[in-house]
């Protein structure tokens, strides 16, 4: 059976809008280590795998002779795991699929995007449009094994790092002649300049054993940092309305951080989810949900001008019908102010003791920009939390803020 190329990249699209709610931390070493099974796995090509069941003439194979082969083959469209990939060359499927836009359900292999989403060990499959929702650009020289050089509607490439004359090495499923499929080269810098390079948003995120509760609250000792975790396995849940925007139910359980402000600066937070899920983000200036310094559904950004002990917390949204929209985010913070050395408390008093803190107040906050639907412009509104075809209608933009949500007014 074929499959329609522009419906297949609408289901990439809604896959990877689907994506976050299900991924899981990994390190660049995970990732890295993972590479070598499909460059150097060993099959035999037979004769049924020359002769798709399902292809026609415009099928072309990424294979050309029967016998002992080496590597995954390219197969648009694909992204199976090794075993499944034996398994599927063991029941007669084609040996990959070179043919741009031309998915075939007899075929097995892996495209470039499908090698990276495995490699990343993401839950769906990545496309390279897709890529840039789970990811962030960084520059050449930011680059470390696991990050990808992409081109988006083109190819994908896993960056390894470079050999002693200073090429990039690379591992690839690609329908070059050099590789028909999986392959590790090295390759010069002038070949990636139409490319970004982006790192994976889960790759080397460091979790702290912390529990994130007001006793024990997940300490945050750099800027800036990344953290993820999984709501329904929180143990803290006593915040449920908070002063910046006191109709939002927030009933569900919450994880807490603290920082410690030895100068004032700029603080920017973001929550990145997934469908199903619905993690906000708020500031407070003491463990005391009325005072809450800024809020927002899927980030913050405001200037703290006094020093002091704050916390952020990513707290679980409650909808009108009682549901709790529990599950994995990942919480990104940055601050360019200055932190107070671990166990030091930093000189001056926190968000409470210095007024209202809120949107207008005179306390250590100013300059307050949350979402569209935070304290910034005190409008609250309800989110939609319809079936998942009906968010495919604003894809466009949730792709492009990487995980907006829709709201009601």
């Amino acid at each position: 059976m074929r499959t329609n190329a522009h419906g297949l990249a609408l289901a990439a699209l809604a896959g990877a809008w689907l994506t976050s709610s299900s991924a899981s931390a990994i390190s660049r070493q995970e990732i890295v280590d993972g590479a070598p099974a499909f460059e150097e796995h060993s099959w035999v090509c037979g004769a049924d795998n020359l002769t798709a069941s399902c292809a026609d003439g415009s099928w072309q194979p990424a294979v050309t002779a029967t016998g002992p082969q080496v590597g995954l083959p390219y197969c648009w469209g694909g992204w199976v795991t090794i075993d499944q990939f034996d398994q599927q060359i063991a029941a007669g499927y084609g040996a990959g699929s070179m043919t741009a836009g031309l998915f075939l359900e007899c075929t097995t292999g892996v495209d470039c995007s499908g090698y990276v989403s495995q490699l990343w060990q993401h839950p769906v499959k990545l496309g390279t449009a897709t890529i840039p929702a789970v990811s962030y650009e960084i520059d050449t020289t930011e680059m470390q094994p696991g990050d990808v050089f992409n081109a988006a509607d083109s190819h994908v490439i896993m960056f390894l790092g470079t050999d002693d004359t200073g090429s990039v090495v690379v591992t690839e499923s690609t329908i070059a002649s050099a590789c028909r499929g999986v392959c590790r080269r090295a390759r010069p810098w002038s070949v990636f300049s139409s490319y970004t390079p982006r790192a994976y948003h889960y790759a080397d995120v460091d979790s702290s054993t912390a529990a994130g509760t007001t006793d024990d609250p997940i300490a945050i000792e750099a800027f800036p940092f990344q953290d993820t975790r999984n709501t329904a396995e929180a143990e803290s849940d006593i915040f449920d309305f908070y002063s910046a925007a006191p109709d939002t139910d927030e009933t569900g359980p919450e994880y807490i951080y603290v920082f410690h402000a030895a100068t004032g600066g700029i603080l920017s937070a973001s929550v990145l989810d997934g469908v199903g899920v619905d993690i906000d983000i708020h500031l407070l200036g003491s463990l005391d949900a009325d005072d809450c310094l800024a809020r927002g559904d899927k980030d913050i950004y405001v200037e703290i001008t006094d020093p002091g002990t704050y916390y952020l917390v990513a707290d679980t949204y409650v909808g009108d019908s009682a549901t709790e929209y529990t599950g994995v985010y990942l919480l990104t913070a940055d601050f360019d102010g200055e932190l107070a050395p671990p166990g030091e408390d930093p000189d001056g008093g926190i968000g409470g003791s210095g007024g209202a803190g809120g949107f207008g107040g005179a306390g250590p906050v100013t300059g307050l920009t949350g979402d569209d639907e935070g304290c910034g412009c005190r409008w609250v509104g309800r989110r939609q939390h319809g079936a998942p075809w009906a968010g495919l209608l604003g894809l466009g933009a949730a792709l492009a803020w990487t995980r907006r949500r829709r709201r009601a007014p």
